[in-house]
């Protein structure tokens, strides 16, 4: 063969590979390209100079961030609880939340104190983003108007409101997110609102002059106690039905949390535990919700009573696959379609000598648990899903749970 041959033969290949010659799905290209588009835009938006009209609103600069600033602080609450003094927001938008002196430490509750602290802890961290980003925005306010000297954080939350971006100093003391901010600032309202929920489901589980309002709240569709089960993670009515994974600053703490509940209960310990896990057929984003910003988080994590004493949660995105119900098992994702909402998952400690146990011939497949789409750092656990391919087909499809969308 000459060397005008092998010339004309290397012209002849395709220019770009197909993913499938890799067993990669065909939407690998597009994501890719979708990618590289995405950070193509943002890298000119920074390079691009601001102007004082934008997309002839004949609003300034300044006009449109006070606008946004106002917008914010109405939508947020100023605080979130206070486990000091007795506290109640009186903003009616958000849930109004009553704090007594610490419930959570009650000598009575030493089998949930492990999951109560995770929720002192998740408030604190929700409290002290909520104060970060008031005082950043009043900062901003005053700074446009004149009254403060213009800084480094004031000129780059400016910046970042007029492009639609989280501010760098919300996100040293924030949840690993990829949204940007109009739906970062709608997801953080789910958030609180679910924690606060929580919350008054613990004050008032701990409150005995409650009773009548309990009785109440349970005949509406709040969790009642159950026995403790042979799981040992069992109900009480301070507790959700359902947990939102997503609402979580730290899930590893959660996760910890009720390995510790169950090896309190049965005098093991708690090293010695792992979790089985059971995908139910609870949908709890329907069809006919394809945002996860018009759903009811509190309906779907406190109305009605579990059927069992495990513990539940959900939030959870499957990237690169779907979860097919009639089968059980993970299936290859429609097209055009890379994320899908994961039905409920059950929650089982188990003696870790035991291993994972599927009830089916299906392969489990042990499918990584990340907080955002971006990956990276913020792996969570994994969790088996039942399969009938082998793993090391999912693995390089790349196939992932997530806890958030990237919009």
């Amino acid at each position: 063969m000459s060397f005008s041959d092998c010339c004309d033969y290397i012209e002849s290949l395709p220019s770009v590979d197909h993913p499938e010659l890799f067993g990669m799905q065909s939407e690998a290209n597009r994501l890719c390209l979708q990618n590289e588009g995405k950070h193509l835009l943002d890298d000119l938006i920074l390079v691009h100079p601001q102007v004082e009209n934008l997309g002839g609103s004949g609003k300034t600069n300044d006009e449109i961030v006070l606008e946004l600033v106002s917008d914010i602080q109405k939508f947020l609450p100023t605080r979130m609880v206070s486990l000091d003094k007795q506290t109640s927001t009186k903003n009616p938008s958000h849930p109004t939340t009553t704090t007594s002196s610490d419930p959570m430490m009650d000598p009575s509750t030493t089998v949930s104190s492990a999951i109560h602290t995770v929720l002192k802890q998740e408030v604190f961290r929700f409290t002290r983003l909520l104060n970060v980003i008031h005082a950043s925005l009043n900062s901003l306010y005053q700074s446009i108007h004149g009254l403060v000297l213009l800084s480094v954080d004031i000129e780059e939350t400016y910046k970042s409101l007029l492009i639609n971006q989280v501010p760098r100093q919300w996100q040293k003391v924030s949840y690993d997110s990829t949204k940007p901010l109009a739906s970062w600032v709608n997801n953080l309202v789910q958030r609180i609102n679910f924690f606060s929920r929580w919350l008054e489901a613990t004050l008032l589980a701990r409150d005995p002059s409650a009773a009548a309002r309990s009785a109440q709240s349970t005949r509406s569709g709040t969790a009642v106690a159950e026995k403790t089960s042979s799981h040992g993670v069992f109900r009480s009515p301070d507790m959700p039905r359902a947990f939102w994974i997503s609402a979580f600053f730290c899930p590893q703490g959660f996760f910890t949390s009720v390995l510790q509940r169950h090896a309190r209960v049965h005098q093991v310990p708690v090293d010695s535990l792992m979790f089985q896990y059971e995908i139910t057929e609870r949908v709890w984003l329907p069809d006919d919700t394809p945002h996860e910003r018009d759903l009811d988080i509190n309906r779907v994590a406190f109305h009605g009573a579990s059927p069992d004493d495990c513990v539940r949660i959900f939030g959870l995105y499957l990237d690169g696959a779907i979860w097919e119900a009639t089968s059980a098992c993970l299936q290859e994702s429609l097209m055009d379609e890379r994320f899908s909402a994961l039905p409920e998952v059950k929650l089982m400690p188990v003696v870790s000598t035991k291993g994972y146990s599927p009830d089916t011939n299906l392969i489990p497949y042990e499918c990584p648990v990340y907080s955002t789409p971006v990956r990276g750092n913020s792996f969570i656990l994994a969790i088996h899903l039942p399969s009938a391919h082998s793993s090391q087909y999912w693995v390089t499809r790349g196939v992932a749970l997530v806890t958030q969308l990237p919009e």
